[in-house]
């Protein structure tokens, strides 16, 4: 995130000083929507685009497309959507405004409009990697052929960034290669070795192919990540009774019960590897 702390720092401070400051308020609305603060965003975007109203002008798309985000951020899909559409009329050869609205499409689970937007996105832009990825997701869900070569597709162009690997390899597990995705999260768990993003359905897929040993590191990084996941937990004592080390296995099976029990009523015993599809 590099110094934007600072500068949301100074643009406040100049606000404070000078309230109608329409340059400040869209610079800490952009800052704002940066770093991840929506609530805060939205009333700054709000001004900018009633002050763009009253001086008969239009907003740019790079505020409209921010604004969306921040927007989609809160919860609001539908004004979200229709400030992506807007931006992507300003400017038509946006490639990322286009996966941008693709990605509202998808959460409000109206593929064939996201695939649509993704596809736009892909001929304006054919080697954008992130939609390549977020157009095999939208087939999938289609269940239209050619998902799995935009997945790896998106491998291709990225292979190194965790989140296409673990959308790859669990289609690639979903067909029972779970060698070939073995192979995809571990290049990008060395690319990024302290994310647990590809530790987890790395030490799954492992512990499915006998390979516990391999596995008990990786589960044990996201268990002490996720201290109170059950699934995590549970699959870390069975890799552990795999190989048999009796005095770690008890410990972290009987975490795992005590989880469960508090939270389901019951405990529920070690017999197959549990899978957690958001980890």
């Amino acid at each position: 995130m590099g110094r934007l702390p600072d500068g949301i720092r100074e643009l406040e401070q100049a606000l404070s000083m000078k309230a109608g400051d329409g340059s400040a308020q869209l610079n800490l609305a952009l800052a704002y929507e940066q770093s991840g603060h929506a609530a805060k965003a939205l009333p700054l975007f709000a001004k900018v685009e009633a002050t763009a109203g009253s001086e008969k002008r239009p907003l740019a798309a790079s505020i409209l497309q921010p604004y969306g985000r921040a927007l989609a951020a809160a919860g609001l899909l539908d004004a979200a959507t229709a400030k992506m559409k807007q931006a992507a009329l300003r400017d038509p050869k946006n490639a990322e405004i286009e996966d941008d609205l693709g990605s509202l499409y998808a959460h409000r689970q109206d593929w064939a409009d996201a695939r649509e937007a993704f596809e736009a996105a892909l001929k304006l832009q054919p080697v954008y990697a992130m939609a390549h990825l977020h157009l095999g997701l939208a087939l999938k869900e289609l269940q239209q052929p050619g998902a799995m070569e935009e997945l790896a597709r998106a491998n291709q162009l990225a292979p190194e960034n965790p989140v296409i690997a673990v959308e790859y390899a669990n289609a690639l597990s979903g067909v029972g290669q779970d060698e070939q995705a073995i192979a995809v999260l571990d290049r990008a768990l060395k690319a990024t070795p302290g994310s647990i993003v590809a530790a987890y359905p790395l030490g799954l897929a492992m512990q499915r192919v006998g390979r516990a040993e391999e596995a008990i590191p990786l589960l044990q990084k996201v268990a002490d990540a996720r201290p109170a996941d059950g699934d995590v937990l549970t699959n870390l004592g069975m890799a552990l009774c795999q190989v048999q080390r009796p005095r770690m296995r008890c410990r972290f099976c009987n975490a795992q019960s005590r989880f469960l029990r508090r939270t389901d009523g019951a405990s529920e015993p070690c017999g197959r590897v549990h899978s957690n599809e958001s980890a």
